[in-house]
């Protein structure tokens, strides 16, 4: 079974249609009259966050999303017929990365917000636009400007407010079950929950969201598999419930610290080398910090004299299925066994964490619950303390990246190619294998330019004599010139539209 909450799909844009050039035939209309022709535009692949969604199972089949393309210019001074915008929906929470630069474009924090991921540029002109008081009979038009494709990675942030944490089987879907509107499956073996759930508490005091985090087990950060996917769920609440089970004798104090030690570890796996933040993370401190008797687990990226605090949440503990061991004694007993063992291993883990031992000792046990969830006992007090957590919470509700631009921004630039890319194109025989010694490469990144290179019809001698005119009026020559471009040189345009290749023209 398998947990959509993050997947890669291909978007493509719609190409608008090609401009036409056509004159107009009517009776008693002298010379034939240019008649518009205009292509229309493609349609636009757009992401929009909803509250009606909340998973990303539309995605699971289907990985493919192409817009319509826009009609070509007709006659009679007719438009081509426009193409719709395709609109994919995704839950409130997602996270958009660009999937071959690893980075996030956009995240989806509120309903209703859009992103274009892949859009649709100009409309293509017909011939009237070129009439002139020189050339009355214009037979050029402007072809489609290509649509983009792109690779995008979508991640489902679940946006509880509590996560509970522990390991298979200590309780925590029957807590859920108890406090929320979900019903999750129970039963006396492992791995019942497979799924993260996500449940509204909702009384007349309190309303907040819980997730229920399945399947944390020794080792999960390592793995490549259902363990570490849900790990990541972890990172977005604002409190961390630990749910044990004190009716496993001893054990189940190992089980909160290796639980304990995987988050740790999937912490620092997960952000070190990180660039998501502004700046390279080579080093990572973990932290333990009280606030109004609340204890906060804070982790903050370091690079030189650069810093972010990158996580920040509020720690409690739920002793779970009290009703089994009925006996305070033992109860006490096996608190301090889980308060010495547990001490000792921030103290080994956490800077400066021996100064702070008391205090913490103190406040752990104001953040300790004592449950019998099967028999609702202990929930009503527990609801009412965490929904005072969350309501005083000091902190980002979820981690917030710092965001990429989807488009490129580049400055206007050439730069000599010729070592390259010569070889490459005699063997395309796009030059003479004899002339290369004399010829010069040149990559430009110019995106007017570009524009004008790709809905140019090369095969149309007039439009081609009406480039070369734009490119000398917009400067663009003077500035081939002042790079040292000569006649037979080889210009290598970078494609602004993402996903089409590059164009070689010759300067001539």
């Amino acid at each position: 079974m398998k947990f959509y909450d993050k997947v890669n799909i291909k978007v493509i844009s719609g190409r608008g249609g090609d401009g036409l050039a056509s004159w107009r035939r009517e009776a008693k209309v002298p010379f034939g009259w240019p008649s518009w022709g205009d292509g229309w535009k493609g349609g636009s692949i757009i992401l929009e966050s909803s509250e009606d969604v909340n998973t990303l199972m539309k995605y699971r089949n289907q990985k493919h999303f192409k817009a319509n393309s826009g009609e070509p210019g007709r006659s009679k001074d007719q438009y081509g017929k426009w193409a719709d915008d395709k609109i994919l929906k995704v839950p409130v929470g997602t996270i958009v990365r660009d999937t071959q630069k690893d980075k996030v474009v956009y995240q989806f924090l509120e309903p209703w917000k859009q992103l274009t991921v892949a859009k649709w540029w100009k409309w293509w002109l017909g011939n009237i636009h070129f009439k002139n008081s020189t050339i009355q009979y214009p037979n050029m038009f402007l072809k489609w400007e290509p649509g983009e494709t792109r690779q995008i990675t979508l991640e489902l942030q679940l946006l509880g407010d509590l996560a509970l944490i522990g390991a298979p089987s200590v309780g925590k879907s029957s807590i859920i079950n108890m406090i929320s509107n979900v019903k999750a499956k129970t039963a006396e073996y492992h791995f019942t929950t497979l799924v993260p759930k996500i449940g509204v508490v909702d009384s007349e005091w309190s309303s907040f969201t819980v997730v229920d985090i399945p399947w944390l087990i020794q080792w999960a950060s390592k793995w490549k598999w259902l363990g570490n996917e849900f790990l990541r769920h972890v990172l977005k609440a604002k409190v961390w419930a630990f749910v044990l089970d004190i009716n496993r004798y001893e054990k189940w104090v190992q089980e909160f610290i290796q639980i304990f030690e995987e988050i740790q570890d999937y912490v620092s796996e997960r952000f070190m080398g990180s660039d998501e933040f502004g700046f390279l993370i080579k080093d990572l401190e973990r932290n333990i910090n009280f606030i109004d008797n609340d204890i906060y687990i804070q982790l903050k990226g370091y690079n030189q004299d650069q810093e972010k605090l990158i996580l920040k949440k509020k720690f409690c503990i739920i002793l779970n299925k009290y009703d089994l061991l009925q006996d305070q004694e033992i109860l006490n007993e096996y608190w301090e066994f889980l308060i010495k063992e547990f001490c000792s291993y921030l103290k080994s883990n956490i800077n400066n964490f021996e100064k702070k031992s008391n205090k913490f000792k103190n406040l752990l046990e104001k953040s300790r619950y004592i449950l019998s969830a099967a028999k609702r006992k202990g929930i009503d007090s527990f609801v009412k303390s965490i929904w005072y957590k969350i309501q005083n919470f000091d902190g980002k509700t979820f981690v917030k990246y710092d965001t990429i631009d989807i488009d490129n921004k580049l400055k206007n630039y050439i730069k000599d190619v010729t070592d390259s890319e010569i070889d490459k194109l005699a063997e395309r025989w796009y030059i003479d294998s004899d002339n290369a010694e004399f010829i010069k490469v040149w990559e430009v990144w110019h995106p007017q330019l570009a524009y004008y290179v790709y809905v140019l019809p090369w095969w149309n001698e007039q439009a081609v004599n009406r480039f070369w005119k734009k490119l000398q009026d917009e400067w663009i020559i003077h500035w081939f010139q002042e790079q040292n471009i000569y006649k037979w040189d080889v210009l290598k345009i970078v494609s602004p539209y993402h996903g089409q290749d590059d164009k070689y023209i010759m300067y001539t």
